[in-house]
């Protein structure tokens, strides 16, 4: 059976911070929870920005590719609260960085 996210959770997030309650549940309703595990990519740059994501706990790793081709580089660490992803929901454009769970 799935783990609920608790509505409250959202609004720690800047995102959602001082949405209505009935946002907060429609969002949730469309939402599912995932983990990922050590090394594990949530998305890879270049691929095609379907959804956004929202940090629950733990950190993700966001690693960008230079231009040269040469090995990516991490750029940030993101954190509970933290979104990631909206850009390329948004505009359609390909993710700009892959992110993964370094631990």
């Amino acid at each position: 059976m799935a783990e609920e996210i608790e509505p409250g959770f959202l609004l720690h997030s800047e995102l959602f911070e001082g949405q209505p309650e009935a946002v907060i549940r429609a969002v949730l309703a469309q939402g599912q929870l995932l983990e990922f595990g050590p090394g594990q990519e949530v998305f890879h740059q270049g691929d095609r920005g379907d959804r956004l994501f929202v940090v629950k706990s733990g950190v993700l790793e966001v690693l960008s590719t230079p231009t040269d081709s040469s090995e990516p580089v991490p750029v940030a660490y993101l954190g509970t609260g933290e979104v990631l992803g909206e850009l390329a929901l948004l505009t359609g454009s390909p993710r700009s960085a892959t992110v993964r769970s370094p631990e």
